[in-house]
């Protein structure tokens, strides 16, 4: 065998191999990729002819960039609302209306089952993080992050969040899908049925977050 047929035979195994190497990858990422294209061209659509206790925003608004503190000195930025299906609540200090948002978020994350670690709940907070809300949140809501958001960062928001006729006020629920798209809205005083079905629905649709 001469040089030339040696270099060939490399060459050859070298395209075998590299071939082998793409289908390897190929299988661990297809499903995730098809995951995500089922969702962002199919689940979307889908849930608009099935979806009614929330208002849908379509189109889905992707996260504004922002950072926010939580009561340690930690720092978080937009991706927090990434991963998961985050309900979002706003208040410039945790009273009732807040609380009533607390417990209506938990018992409907609580109510998916097998599915409560694709729910996240996250609680921004205009003012101060005071310790008794940080005791509140100990004992009736550890799966709870709350985090402080300055007026600046209020104001990036807000832009976000808002739909014609509602401010960023506390008076309304935010539902955040695992991409970070700003996607449903709830009136404070909506019923926990219809949130339970919609969210119920999001979660058989989608095989992400």
């Amino acid at each position: 065998m001469n040089s030339t047929q040696v270099i060939e035979m490399h060459v050859s195994g070298g395209g075998d191999h590299k071939r082998k190497l793409l289908l390897i990858a190929a299988i661990f990422l297809a499903p995730p990729v098809l995951a995500w294209i089922a969702f962002h061209f199919f689940a979307k659509d889908l849930a608009s002819k099935t979806i009614n206790a929330g208002q849908l925003v379509t189109p889905a608004r992707p996260v504004t960039a922002f950072t926010a503190s939580g009561a340690d000195g930690s720092r978080h930025d937009e991706a927090l609302l990434r991963g998961r299906w985050s309900y979002v609540m706003y208040a410039q200090q945790c009273g009732e209306d807040c609380r009533r948002q607390l417990y209506l978020t938990r018992q409907i994350r609580a109510s998916v089952n097998k599915d409560v670690g694709r729910v996240r709940r996250v609680l921004l907070l205009g003012g101060e993080i005071p310790p008794a809300l940080l005791r509140f949140q100990a004992k009736e809501h550890p799966d709870l992050l709350i985090v402080h958001l300055d007026e600046h960062n209020h104001e990036r928001l807000a832009p976000l969040l808002e739909l014609e006729g509602h401010r960023l006020d506390g008076q309304s629920l935010y539902l955040f899908d695992p991409l970070g798209n700003y996607m449903m809205r709830y009136d404070l005083g909506m019923a926990p049925g219809g949130m339970l079905k919609d969210l119920r629905k999001l979660l058989k649709l989608s095989r992400i977050g």
